[in-house]
């Protein structure tokens, strides 16, 4: 595809997407670094595949604030370790969530579907639940930017109410029997507000971290050497696979030299030097079994 063609093409779907920006052909390339970077790749790998220089990629195109510090900071300093909160240990009831953003639920036309797929976010639940594909609602270009705003704002939801029940509940002044101008909003002092704080400041009080009850946190020399010795065992398994496609390469190789010195005029030299490789590489699968076979049974 030329860069005309390319560049007109992503001009119109950014258009449409009520998103027009004035570098179509390049904006994927931000958006695609970070989302591999938030899959796990490394900045090194991101900056290979965008021909990229590392500092660039840094400046230009990742985040400027580190997911990975934040959680660092959060105190997430075990490996593979994710953030966990004891507030977010009981979530609100859905006439509850509904009257933070109450606007919400009256946007494309208060689809039966659009309202299953808001109870799914609010209750953690899979978005495609109680939502059958014959009945879901249809999704125009121009409404995909709103449609994701609203899908932040109902995620928002249950983080605001716990929020607040946890700082109305402590010590500070400026938070105490709400103080705070936010706090006056009618939401907060309804009986089904209170109702739940109770029960979410009785849950931060006897919860339990995952994390706690962890071998990596508990016994972190032993959940080390547990992992070496995973690594050991897959490499190990891998060696026989990998002596095998030598010897492989190395018989076709050798193969190729003999007909090229041929000249494919001695077919005779040709079979019995591939009998002596076949019998070889026999010789060595027997030997590859044979060694895998003592290294994982010791008692063998």
């Amino acid at each position: 595809m030329s860069h005309s063609s390319q560049y007109r093409n992503a001009a119109k779907m950014w258009n449409k997407s009520a998103n027009p920006t004035k570098k179509p052909t390049h904006a994927h390339r931000g958006s695609g670094a970070r989302h591999a970077l938030s899959a796990g790749a490394d900045v090194g790998s991101i900056a290979q595949v965008g021909h990229w220089s590392t500092d660039r990629i840094a400046t230009h195109y990742l985040d400027r604030h580190s997911a990975q510090v934040a959680l660092k900071m959060a105190g997430c300093t075990l490996p593979g370790e994710r953030l966990w909160l004891p507030r977010n240990t009981l979530i609100p009831p859905i006439d509850l969530q509904r009257q933070v953003f109450p606007f919400i639920e009256h946007y494309f036309q208060g689809s039966p579907d659009w309202l299953a797929w808001t109870s799914n976010i609010m209750m953690d639940c899979s978005p495609l639940d109680n939502r059958p594909s014959n009945t879901r609602m249809k999704i125009l270009e121009k409404d995909i930017p709103k449609l994701h705003i609203f899908i932040l704002l109902t995620r928002l939801r249950k983080v605001v109410l716990q929020d607040a029940a946890v700082l109305m509940a402590l010590r500070n002044p400026e938070f105490r029997n709400s103080e705070h101008h936010i706090f006056r909003e009618q939401v907060f002092g309804s009986a089904l507000f209170l109702e739940f704080q109770v029960q979410l400041l009785q849950s931060v009080e006897t919860s339990k971290s995952p994390v706690s009850d962890s071998l990596a946190a508990n016994a972190p020399a032993i959940n080390h050497e547990f992992r070496s010795l995973h690594m050991r065992d897959e490499q190990r398994n891998r060696q026989p696979n990998q002596l095998l496609k030598l010897v492989l390469d190395s018989r076709e190789e050798q193969k190729d030299e003999v007909r090229g010195a041929t000249g494919g005029i001695n077919s005779r030299i040709d079979d019995r030097f591939s009998a002596l490789v076949s019998f070889a590489y026999d010789l060595s699968v027997a030997y590859c079994a044979c060694t895998h076979q003592i290294d994982g049974d010791p008692a063998s």
